[in-house]
């Protein structure tokens, strides 16, 4: 511009920083200061230099500079910011560096190379949003690397699979035009293209992978030996909430009140209902769900279909811990909705019973989520059920003298905000 500086500027940059809202943030070293990430430098720059000022950290300061630096392993040296004329030129000189700074770019640069790599192999990508946007955090200079499953391996339920390989590695996972699986996964490097390199990075992974898969396929094997139902009576020893009683005590609950449910939907047996909400927790003792917890309902879906149980069963207990999120579906069968509004039932009348209540923006035990849930199975299924009767039902399950008199305004309150 070619003036002085704003006398209160150096301040309110400060101010912002300091007040920046971000969702989780930490502390480091001695000071006092909140980030998304340790601050090591921060650039504020007027006229292409420095501006005078530093960031209050609680406990040290941090003076304002023109210096940068370029990728940890690709860019040793520091760069010099100085001058800088535009946001472009800034760009411009970190990607010299080797740092990509647009959020957008580095997207695309994941997608589009995993995409070459895998439609080379046969198969497509298996677009997974949450975790491009969470690799793309991760990563300075992406460099996708195509990496392969071994066919024993496949045998394995989808689900842990992509929880082995999505979840715990972070792996791109591919899949057929028909849209299963495929052996195939995509790492993606934060290093210059190198092939010995890539080889190196490709292999460790690959082992990596393997171990994990191995240990999933222990899993798989030992959790079937003994039907669901013996893991039951080992549901007493897990406490479901201090004054609600064990988990083992959930169950029984459970499998009353979804027995009390059925009638009120429309080809639901109430029988096959009862049944799969009392084995709905079982596999929470296993130990599949104990290495990979993402898994817990889908692997009692398997375990009790391994066990010869009707589907009716099997695919209740798969689905009872729908919907998650507005995102999610509902229980794909009438049983699966029972055992699903007896959880969620269950889960809020007790927690209101012993004033573990949401408060504020605080829900630790996910209340809301569960009454959105009771209401959406309502509403979507269309099915017509007498609300404050079951509620009273799941209180006399629980030895409470009545149904807490905030629940049904706490339920009313969520039916508002979903129709909004």
């Amino acid at each position: 511009t070619g003036g002085l500086p704003p006398a209160g500027l150096p301040d309110m940059i400060t101010r912002i920083l300091s007040d920046f809202p971000w969702r989780k943030s930490q502390r480091w070293g001695a000071t006092r200061f909140r980030w998304v990430r340790p601050l090591h430098r921060v650039n504020v720059l007027f006229d292409g230099a420095a501006l005078p000022g530093e960031l209050d950290m609680g406990g040290g300061a941090l003076a304002f500079s023109a210096t940068s630096c370029g990728h940890y392993f690709e860019h040793g040296d520091d760069i010099s910011l100085a001058g800088v004329a535009s946001a472009d030129d800034y760009v411009g000189r970190l990607r010299d560096g080797y740092v990509m700074v647009d959020r957008a770019e580095r997207r695309a640069a994941i997608v589009d190379g995993a995409s070459a790599l895998v439609d080379g192999q046969g198969a497509k990508l298996r677009v997974n949003e949450g975790l491009i946007d969470e690799i793309t955090g991760l990563v300075e200079w992406p460099h996708a690397l195509f990496g392969r499953i071994e066919d024993g391996f496949m045998s394995l339920p989808d689900e842990v699979l992509e929880a082995s390989i999505r979840v715990h590695q972070k792996y791109l996972t591919t899949e057929d035009e028909d849209g299963r699986l495929t052996p195939g996964f995509v790492v993606v490097s934060n290093r210059l293209a190198d092939a010995a390199r890539d080889d190196v990075i490709l292999a460790g992974n690959q082992r990596v992978l393997r171990a994990r898969l191995a240990d999933a396929e222990f899993f798989w094997q030992e959790d079937r030996q003994a039907p669901l139902a013996e893991a039951l009576p080992r549901l007493a020893d897990i406490v479901f909430y201090e004054g609600l009683g064990s988990v083992h005590d959930k169950a029984a609950r459970l499998a009353q009140l979804a027995a009390h449910i059925a009638p009120a939907i429309a080809g639901c047996d109430g029988a096959a209902a009862g049944e799969a909400a009392r084995l709905a927790k079982a596999d929470l003792v296993s130990g599949m769900v104990g290495e990979f917890p993402e898994l817990q309902g889908i692997m009692g879906g398997y375990y009790a279909e391994a066990g010869g149980a009707p589907a009716a069963v099997a695919s209740a207990i798969r689905d009872h811990y729908r919907p998650q999120g507005p995102a999610d579906g509902l229980p794909a069968t009438p049983e699966g909705l029972a055992v699903s509004l007896a959880d969620k039932i269950d889960s809020l009348v007790g927690f209101f019973g012993v004033g573990a209540k949401p408060t504020g923006s605080k829900d630790p035990f996910a209340l809301r989520r569960a009454a959105l849930g009771v209401i959406r199975i309502i509403l979507e299924s269309q099915t017509r059920l007498p609300l404050r009767p079951v509620l009273a039902a799941s209180a006399a399950a629980y030895g409470f003298a009545a149904v807490d008199d905030d629940l049904l305004a706490f339920i009313r309150e969520r039916l508002r905000v979903s129709l909004r």
